[in-house]
């Protein structure tokens, strides 16, 4: 959490709207978000959502690496990275697509006293076109309000695509996190198998799990910060499950050794069933967060 402190505390470069500045860490630019309701940051690196924390909860909901470098063309560890057009290396190279690692532009700010809306787009360049040849656009439009967080892609282009929304949770121990809403059928990608799963999900070591016949809705049940977390689905085919585990911690650099019980993944994908596109009919996926500490649906209404 050393990291988002120091995010909060960076000089403001510029004011965008009420509660909503520009500032930069190291190599990249953030927006910030500072209001009553919630504290939030977005690099235009990416459009990658960095943190979300509503004023009712005293532990963030996202989990950022420490250690994770801010540069150009580099990927963030933690927060909501965005995989597109495809997810791990089903596309080619590199990881996780190229969306995460291009400079997007602000399309749109709203700000209320009890919310704010902001919309980053990207098309395509000749940088991109070099990485991935195809003509494009994607607008991700992030909703905050009270104790909900909505994030929507929207692509238009003549391809298919396999994005998820990569988005990782804090918690102080995730061997007490419980997830329900994930189905019983999922393919585990550590050894290529499709296998049935006990409900609800436990994180055990090392996991990797494409969950393929998942809810509209994911509940994860923190234990160890006395919370819920409901995540709501929108165009999704699979929910993927994700913890390297303590052994596999010590090769990823940009993960603390002692940071690998900290956070789960419990990503919004479509593998499974890749979403067509184009420029008549655009595609979409989204997911909305809602954190409480009262009970399973208490303050969880739909925004």
């Amino acid at each position: 959490m050393e990291l988002t402190r120091k995010i909060l505390a960076l000089p403001v470069n510029e004011t965008l709207a009420q509660g909503v500045t520009l500032r930069t860490l190291d190599e990249l630019e953030v927006i910030v978000i500072d209001t009553e309701f919630c504290q939030a940051a977005i690099t235009l690196q990416g459009a990658h959502l960095l943190l979300w924390q509503p004023s009712t909860q005293k532990l963030p909901v996202l989990w950022l690496s420490d250690v994770s470098p801010f540069k150009t063309g580099v990927p963030i560890r933690g927060g909501v990275p965005l995989c597109w057009p495809w997810f791990t290396d089903k596309g080619g190279q590199p990881h996780h697509g190229i969306a995460r690692i291009l400079p997007w532009i602000i399309e749109d700010i709203y700000s209320r006293p009890r919310s704010v809306r902001l919309t980053l787009s990207l098309s395509d360049t000749l940088e991109s076109r070099g990485l991935w040849d195809h003509h494009f656009h994607l607008a991700l439009t992030f909703s905050f309000v009270d104790n909900l967080c909505e994030l929507t892609l929207t692509m238009q282009g003549e391809f298919v695509a396999t994005p998820a929304l990569h988005s990782y949770f804090y918690t102080k121990d995730v061997s007490r996190l419980a997830v329900r809403g994930l189905g019983a059928e999922g393919q585990d990608t550590l050894d290529g198998m499709s296998k049935l799963w006990p409900q609800p999900f436990a994180f055990d070591g090392e996991t990797a799990v494409v969950f393929t016949s998942p809810e509209q809705k994911s509940l994860v049940h923190d234990a160890s910060g006395a919370r819920y977390i409901t995540i709501t689905h929108f165009n999704h085919s699979d929910v993927v499950a994700w913890n390297p585990g303590q052994a596999k911690t010590r090769d990823i650099a940009d993960i603390a050794d002692a940071a690998w019980d900290r956070f789960a993944c419990v990503e919004t994908a479509r593998i499974s069933h890749p979403l067509s596109c184009s420029w008549q009919k655009p595609g979409a996926i989204g997911v909305q967060f809602c954190v409480n500490a009262t009970g399973e649906q208490a303050g969880c209404e739909e925004s």
